[in-house]
């Protein structure tokens, strides 16, 4: 049972003009959100019906016991928006996008930036303390990034890498840098729907083929560690040393697995590859080369980064795809019904494997925190047997700082209110 806060009104825009949030708002988002097909209809799997003794109380009975479920349910992607704004059109897509939130939206440009203006009426005053946030999605590469961030067009950087990083502080060393503790996964992505990435041989041949010290030490300075490209969080991870033990590079083997797959003759594939920092083209190239050396001929195609987000993760148009499913999901239920289970909307690797399902139903409802790591574990060893996800590499997140701001953190998810805590030291 959930009781909502009095008082709390949607951004005073047509046509809600600021009325108050009540439970039936509620309801009515999480009934949409969890409509089949839905991109996020995963994080609130677990429910089985939501109703409202009165105004301000929701009432949510579950399925099964779910330890995700609070966290899940307060996360950035399920969001309370009012009836009246989906029903002008029948969704959302183009708008109006009113919420309850510390930023009003003024200005979307798809592929391009978003311009957001203080909400004035925000229930947690004095937030936010600044006046307007500009989010610029629409850079080609690192190189023009960093030059607005040099010159001050942009506050805060994210999505360096260590070479980007060190070039920048070099130059100006009052820079502040933050590390986003969530790994930053390059992965192969692999349409597992249709030859030749139904047949699991393959997948295993390219894994085997994949030298990942190689790409750690060449393409990222030495920087990252292993991991099994499924960001369960910390607690869930499998041990390093453990991966290195699966990750040894067996060329011998990944020919053989080739050969029994019937292209013992050679294999032919193209790689989508959307570069959002010179670590990526370089992983990317190092990769084509390793997989060259087991009979696998792959060729690059570079798209702009704001093209790849469309076309790769957006509408999961591709046969493979470098670093294609990165997650910002916040927990392992979400992540794993999200990116894992079949029939998802996030599953853009169109992976249809009975026996994972089960296990992901399985450990979302384990309530013992040692048994759960322990299932969430196997699933991850599964994962990697099966060469669900082929991970190339993983790295922390880099962000960086313009000198004057303060009370910026690292946050997970796309919602931005991480922003309304910012302020300048001018």
């Amino acid at each position: 049972v959930f009781h909502l806060r009095k008082g709390v009104k949607f951004q005073n825009l047509a046509p809600v003009n600021g009325r108050e949030v009540a439970a039936d708002d509620v309801i009515y988002s999480y009934n949409r959100q969890r409509e089949q097909g839905r991109p996020n209809a995963g994080q609130l799997a677990s429910v089985a019906g939501i109703s409202a003794p009165d105004k301000y109380t929701i009432r949510i009975s579950l399925k099964q016991p779910n330890p995700d479920f609070l966290i899940d349910l307060t996360d950035g992607h399920n969001q309370v928006v009012p009836r009246e704004t989906v029903e002008l059109t029948g969704d959302l897509k183009n708008g109006p996008n009113i919420g309850s939130g510390p930023w009003i939206l003024e200005k979307f440009e798809k592929g391009g930036a978003t311009f957001y203006k203080r909400n004035p009426d925000y229930f947690q005053q004095p937030l936010p303390y600044v006046d307007r946030v500009e989010a610029y999605n629409n850079f080609s590469d690192s190189t023009s990034k960093i030059a607005a961030f040099r010159t001050g067009k942009l506050d805060v950087l994210e999505g360096l890498g260590p070479q980007d990083r060190d070039s920048v502080v070099k130059a100006n060393p009052k820079i502040l840098v933050q590390d986003d503790l969530r790994p930053t996964t390059q992965i192969l992505s692999l349409k597992q729907d249709r030859p030749p990435f139904n047949d699991v041989r393959v997948r295993q041949a390219i894994s085997k083929a994949i030298d990942r010290e190689q790409v750690r030490v060449a393409a990222w300075g030495g920087q990252g560690w292993m991991h099994a490209g499924v960001n369960v969080g910390g607690e869930f991870f499998l041990p390093e040393a453990e991966l290195k033990q699966r990750y040894q590079r067996d060329l011998a083997g990944a020919r053989k697995l080739l050969a029994d797959a019937g292209h013992g003759s050679g294999l032919d594939f193209e790689i989508l590859l959307g570069p959002n920092r010179p670590e990526d083209t370089t992983s990317a190239e190092l990769l084509v080369a390793q997989l060259r050396e087991s009979g696998i001929n792959a060729r690059l195609n570079v798209l702009d980064y704001p093209r790849y987000v469309q076309q790769v993760l957006t509408r999961g148009e591709f046969t493979a795809a470098a670093y294609g499913n990165y997650s910002s999901l916040p927990t392992p239920n979400a992540v794993l019904n999200g990116l894992f289970t079949t029939g998802s909307s996030r599953n853009i690797n169109a992976i249809k494997d009975a026996a994972l399902d089960r296990m992901i139903a399985e450990q979302g409802a384990e309530q013992d925190k040692a048994k759960r790591k322990a299932k969430v574990q196997e699933i991850q060893r599964y994962i990697l047997d099966q060469a669900l996800l082929p991970v190339v590499h993983a790295n922390t997140e880099i962000a960086m700082l313009q000198p004057t701001v303060r009370e910026w953190y690292p946050w997970l998810g796309y919602d931005h209110i991480k922003y309304a805590y910012v302020w300048f030291d001018k």
